[in-house]
């Protein structure tokens, strides 16, 4: 059964993140911080005293400046995260043309069309030079049919051919290209083109959280100069509060971006990562995964992707780069196969 989400379902992210950002950024300029308005004005704007602050950088407005830089930063790769295309599967040629047979009959073509070559070139092999090793009972040297190991899949809500690494989002309602994983918080899927764009928010949202705790943390009235415990919360609740908000966020901020950071550098996806058993492709490979180059590579295509290169060529890069995972794999199988005997 397919999940549809609403119109408002889709605005709940953004409303949250907006709603805990606005409440945060107005503690920090109507309280008694470096990034205060009463810094520059003196004006008592809630009430409170103003009482001299422990400076944690070298000027008021440098802090000021630094702050408002990284809220920037952070805030315009959220916004590019929630409105830039993740990599949405287009119709090719093939899937034109397939609208018009029946489940069965496309079936029976994309089996077909799964046993052609990649390319012509050496650097990347056919897969009919691949024997099926990977089954055990099999003892002759008969070429295992590429759509067996490898199928090409179809999808029936899209009308398009999955490229590989590809999946449908019932969110989104749309295949995405590279799938990661549908992010409510930006209410967006994260794909191909859109990978790298959550990581670097990720990387500004930890650095501008970081920065805040530390804010705030200075801005802290010293409990030696309040009478009582209760007098003492009760002058900085404002920054309690906004400490509590931040330092969550920073929490979940880091752990996610220590988690694809090391997706990165694997060339691995979230769905990868958390599901590889009942991924086709994935099944043949253990605690590796097929498409990584090593981890200076990886983290280089992730960074630096290729400008001009479309999702699928990108998509076709990937499916040579399984191939030959797949045929190192084999040759490793059939070299312990002949040692056994």
């Amino acid at each position: 059964m397919s999940r549809r989400t609403g119109a408002f379902d889709r605005q709940v992210g953004p409303l949250v993140h907006s709603a805990l950002t606005t409440v945060v950024v107005l503690i920090l300029l109507l309280d008694n911080t470096e990034v205060s308005i009463r810094q520059y004005t003196g004006l008592d704007w809630i009430g409170l005293p103003a009482i001299p602050i422990r400076s944690c950088t070298f000027s008021v407005l440098s802090c000021f400046l630094d702050f408002l830089i990284l809220f920037a930063v952070a805030q315009c790769l959220y916004y590019r995260c929630t409105t830039m295309d993740p990599g949405f599967v287009q119709p090719t040629r093939s899937s034109k043309v397939l609208v018009q047979y029946t489940a069965a009959e496309r079936t029976h073509l994309l089996m077909d069309w799964a046993a052609r070559p990649l390319r012509t070139d050496d650097a990347a092999p056919g897969p009919s030079k691949f024997a099926g090793l990977l089954d055990t009972a099999r003892d002759d040297d008969e070429p295992t049919p590429p759509s067996l190991v490898l199928p090409v899949l179809w999808c029936g809500l899209c009308e398009v051919e999955l490229p590989l690494r590809s999946r449908h989002c019932f969110d989104c309602q749309r295949c995405v290209s590279r799938f990661d994983h549908h992010c409510p918080w930006v209410t967006q899927c994260v794909g191909r083109r859109s990978h790298r764009v959550f990581w670097a928010f990720l990387l500004s949202q930890s650095i501008l959280l970081t920065y805040t705790e530390k804010i705030l943390w200075y801005s802290l009235y010293p409990i030696d100069k309040s009478p009582t415990l209760e007098a003492w919360l009760w002058t900085n609740v404002l920054l309690l509060v906004a400490s509590a908000i931040a330092a969550s966020a920073l929490a979940s901020a880091v752990m996610m971006l220590w988690f694809h950071t090391w997706l990165a550098l694997t060339e691995q996806t979230t769905w990868e990562a958390l599901r590889p058993k009942s991924i086709r492709y994935m099944q043949y490979f253990k605690f590796v995964s097929p498409f990584s180059r090593g981890f200076g590579a990886n983290m280089r295509q992730f960074l630096f992707p290729r400008p001009t290169a479309s999702c699928a060529a990108l998509d076709e890069e990937d499916a040579r780069q399984w191939w030959v995972s797949f045929e190192r794999r084999v040759a490793r199988l059939r070299q312990r196969r002949t040692q056994t005997v």
